[in-house]
């Protein structure tokens, strides 16, 4: 049996590409055909370009109104990187450019999924949004576009639905790809490596098709290693983009965009089972019983346990079932010795430490995540008497995403000395992993279909514009896991512990094969599905605005609404979940007859509700170098998930709410422009962040029940017995009551202040410099899991000083109440910079024996994020409280220093420019903590100590340098 990731060949026709091309033919001969190339190229007004951007300063921008509007002269506050800034940086993904931008914070290593799945987390004035933060041409989107395809990206802050749709309460990083460009010709091709021996290649092709149509061409090759052992990123793309001017009023645009990608993003954060260990103690033989020293431990002698050993595939599938395993004190391993040391005194030399920071267990064959997508989308625009423009355009994406699931994270040492069979076990004392031998298949099929009109009218002095718009969204997603099984087990569930098939990777391994298991020693094994699920979400939308500019832009307005109609349903599997092969059958939730017969709301589908959305802003340049201006947004974005409330109604969307006031700056006559404002938002309601606590409600309910009936099994009292029955008998109730996930409410309030700035001192100078400071507050989080603990934290307490009761019962509340603690009102968000800033600069050497020498350099700080509330260990009650709910663990701050040389030349008729670039330029290798994690030991006097220590972190990326060079024909 052979398995991999698979290379999809899926290539699905866009159902309405194909009438944005017929229509054009339609108006073509519509047209009076004396029109045809007649005077100057028009382009559409909901189209922004860069012609008039000069250095780094962008001209303007269709984020503030979906008019091409003066960046100076819109009210949202939105900043852009320009191409010539993404050549600077040499920045390849939408991630790292948009960590220049200001108060944008992008997620480092410790979001291994999201990096799997290949889609940034971005983390937008200090509030994580993740798939709602990222848009392509203002389409939202799950396919982060690469730099190779995009001429810019626009960072616009707030919660500006009514101009770009659902979006965080932060804002959204969106991409503008390239567009063919007429009358015009390029040939470019770009090649780098660096120094882990990438090499990464570009092609840009514009070529013109007469004077009215045009094609681009951009091509990717990329192989990527990173820095850390099995670590790579392999791409190939194509980006295809059509332009045609049909008439001089007439265009018709297009882009195809389609490409392969493997990564392997290896995990940094590893636990440890191996410190209790002896380092002599071993097993056999199955056992009987534990061994009763050594720091030891026998997996159950009554279940199996299935094992493929990744360095060993001779053996085939074993079953270790009575064998043992070491044991430690199941904390995350700390990369510093010395931090080891200061929280685990009382295991001198015992507790494991990392080979390097390079260290992975992944292997170099078998990429952890694989993706195959395609993008297809049509632009047709056609203005009425120079006044009336409208727009008809499409986008189509399909996203699939492969990942595997068996991310090796906890480490245990073999102490097993003989194998099953008998045979010498070569691995004793050797440090393993166990994983099952999983994965997900993520499939995503997205049409956003939208007609748009906007009019025109007014004279010099004053004008004014009217937007509508009308547009459907449909998005379509399977989700399925899959996993080695046994077949032949004597249990038929595949979800069955007996029947899974772990895969054993040694640190030996390193970076090894993988391998598949195979049927063997009398195990039948192969794939099966073990989760399946599909949705559908429709969003209709109707949104109108209008702009006006007052005295030749001296003033500057606009109003915008939005209303947007969402409905998802859900299809649920049918059949059971077994090992033998049988086609799983689907039905539609709102479809089910079963739920349309229900009283239940929470059986209703599909999920649907309506949201309107606002804005209004203005701009008053009382004089030509600065201007002020305010702004008021709403925005939303769609619910995730598929849970309910915890009373088992419809989720609702959260809706945000933002201000915003500051100062425009247009500074000597523009080489210096940008913003300082103020910004006050809020967002309530529903949030796709926070944990499910189902599970601790039902474990706090669990333990109150066998509580009651061990008192009442002791009791000799026959009413004293039943009444404690009968409280079991509730808690039993209440049980299974409770839905077995949930999503539960919490507002944010997001502040702050930012400064943004571009700046051309001089024809060859050019700097950005941008700054944030953000004060982010939590209010009226868990609000029904808090009002449910409200009623019921009485009765739980009581049966914690009870002495039937097990422990786990004030563990389990003690970490719902850390939870709240975490989430107490006026509290900082988790993992919110304090601050961040930005500052990069080139100059380029204009004349003289070195002109064509460019270089410069920058910082980029990110300020201390809060990692988890302060706790202390209370030796009475034998648990870690939290004295303060405001206080906090905080990572440190970073300042990374980055520089970049190129020269530009020609030769042989061709404009070359060699450019080097050194990221981390001070080799900066400090250790960013991001949570933090408690212990007890006991010390040398008996008494128990316990201690908050920092666990899970991400290491800075050490010194890098980059080496391209570009040639332009």
């Amino acid at each position: 049996m052979k398995h991999r990731l698979r290379r999809s060949s899926v290539f699905p026709t866009p159902p309405l590409v194909g009438v944005v091309f017929i229509l054009s033919t339609v108006l073509s001969h519509a047209q009076d055909s004396r029109k045809e190339n007649e005077g100057t190229i028009e382009l559409s007004p909901f189209v922004v370009t860069s012609d008039k951007d000069r250095g780094y300063t962008a001209a303007s921008t269709v984020a503030g109104s979906r008019f091409e509007t003066s960046l100076k002269e819109t009210s949202a506050v939105i900043g852009v990187l320009n191409r010539e800034f993404l050549d600077d940086i040499q920045a390849t993904d939408i991630a790292q450019a948009a960590a220049w931008g200001a108060s944008i914070y992008t997620a480092g290593s410790e979001d291994q999924f999201a990096t799997q799945g290949f889609q940034p987390n971005v983390t937008f004035r200090g509030v994580t949004g993740s798939v709602n933060s990222i848009a392509r041409n203002y389409f939202p989107t799950v396919i982060a576009a690469d730099a190779f395809e995009t001429e810019r990206i626009d960072l616009s802050h707030g919660p500006n639905a009514a101009l770009y749709g659902e979006g965080t309460l932060g804002g959204v990083v969106s991409a503008t790809t390239k567009r063919a460009m007429l009358g015009r010709s390029l040939y470019r091709v770009s090649a780098r490596t660096d120094s882990e021996a990438s090499f990464r290649t570009t092609v840009d092709i514009n070529v013109p098709v007469g004077g009215d149509a045009a094609l681009r061409f951009n091509g990717l090759r990329d192989r990527n290693n990173g820095w850390r052992d099995g670590n790579f990123s392999n791409k190939d793309a194509l980006h295809i983009a059509g332009t045609w001017r049909i008439f001089r009023d007439t265009n018709l645009r297009g882009e195809i965009s389609a490409g392969h990608a493997e990564r392997a993003a290896p995990v940094e954060n590893f636990g440890e089972r191996i410190s209790n260990w002896d380092g002599v103690t071993g097993y056999t033989q199955p056992r009987t019983t534990n061994l009763p020293s050594g720091g030891t431990v026998g997996l159950s002698n009554t279940v199996d346990y299935l094992v493929f050993t990744s360095g060993a595939p001779e053996i085939g599938v074993t079953n270790l079932k009575g064998w043992g395993r070491s044991e430690g004190a199941n904390q995350p391993i700390n990369p510093d010795p010395a931090v080891n040391a200061k929280y685990f005194p009382n295991r001198p030399g015992k507790f494991p430490v990392l080979p390097s920071r390079e260290f992975t267990m992944n292997p170099s064959d078998t990429p952890m995540g694989v993706q195959n997508y395609r993008v297809f989308a049509g632009y047709l625009d056609h203005t009425f008497f120079d006044k009336l423009t409208i727009e008809i355009a499409d986008q189509y994406q399909y996203n699939s995403i492969d990942m595997w699931q068996n991310v090796p994270t906890t480490l245990y040492a073999d102490v097993n000395k003989v194998r099953p069979d008998g045979s010498p076990n070569p691995y004793f004392g050797h440090y393993y992993a166990d994983v099952p031998y999983q994965y997900q298949l993520i499939r995503y099929w997205t049409n956003d279909a939208r007609i748009m009109a906007g009019y025109t009218f007014g004279g010099k002095k004053w004008n004014q514009k009217i937007i509508a718009l009308a547009s459907q969204r449909r998005d379509f997603n399977t989700l399925t896991r899959r996993q080695v099984v046994r077949l032949n087990g004597s249990d038929p569930s595949i979800l069955s512990s007996a029947n899974t098939v772990y895969v054993r990777r040694y640190m030996d391994d390193e970076n090894g094969p993988m391998g598949v298991p195979e049927s063997s020693n009398g195990i039948d094994v192969g794939w099966r599905p073990t989760y399946i699920q599909k949705a559908l979400v429709r969003t209709n939308t109707l949104q109108a605005g209008i702009t006006g500019r007052y005295w030749d832009g001296k003033v500057n307005t606009f109003l915008g609404t939005r209303y947007d109609r969402w409905k998802q349903d859900i299809a649920d599997k049918t059949s059971a979940l077994v090992t033998a092969d049988i086609p799983p059958a689907y039905i539609w939730r709102s479809d089910d007859p079963v739920r349309n017969a229900s009283s239940d709301p929470k059986m209703k589908y599909p999920y649907e509700y309506g949201i309107r959305s606002s804005n209004a802003g203005v701009v008053y340049f009382p004089i030509k170098a600065l201007g002020v201006y305010a702004n008021y947004s709403e925005g939303f974005y769609s619910p995730a998930g598929y849970n309910s409330t915890l009373q088992g109604g419809q989720i609702e969307p959260p809706d945000s709410y933002g201000y915003d006031f500051g100062i425009k700056l247009d500074l000597f006559d523009g080489r210096i422009s940008g913003s300082i404002n103020r910004y006050q938002s809020s967002r309530s309601g529903y949030d796709s962040a926070m944990s499910n606590l189902a599970g601790s409600l039902r474990t706090l309910w669990d333990a109150t029940r066998l509580s009651y009936r061990s008192e009442a099994a002791a009791t000799a009292d026959p009413a004293k017995a039943a009444q404690l029955n009968q409280a079991a008998d509730l808690a039993d109730t209440l049980y299974n009551d409770l839905p077995q996930n949930y999503t539960d409410k919490r507002n944010i309030d997001a502040n702050g202040w930012e400064l943004d700035l571009t700046a051309n001192f001089t024809k060859n100078w050019r700097a950005i410099i941008n700054a944030s400071v953000t004060d982010n507050k939590l209010t009226g989080a868990w609000v029904d899991t808090r009002a449910y603990y409200d009623e019921h934290v009485a009765e739980w307490r009581e049966r914690i000083a009870s002495p039937y009761t097990d422990l786990k019962l004030d563990t389990t509340l003690t970490s719902l109440e850390k939870t709240f603690a975490d989430n107490a009102d006026g509290r900082a968000l988790t993992g919110t910079p304090d601050y961040t800033a930005n500052f990069f600069t080139t100059y380029r050497i204009p004349d003289g024996r070195l002109r064509g020498l460019k270089f410069g350099g920058g910082m980029q700080f990110q300020g201390p994020r809060i990692i988890s509330v302060v706790q202390v260990y209370d030796p009475v009650r034998k648990t870690f409280v939290i004295p303060d709910a405001l206080a906090s663990v905080k990572s440190e701050s970073t300042a990374l220093a980055t520089a970049m040389i190129a020269y530009e030349f020609k030769l042989f008729h061709t404009d070359f420019v060699a450019q080097l670039n050194v990221s981390n330029l001070f080799d900066e290798d400090k250790v960013v903590y991001t949570n933090t994690t408690n212990y007890t030991y006991t010390d040398s006097t008996g008494a128990t100590v316990g201690q908050q220590w920092p666990t899970r972190f991400r290491y800075t990326p050490p010194r890098s340098f980059v080496f391209s060079l570009t040639a332009t024909f």
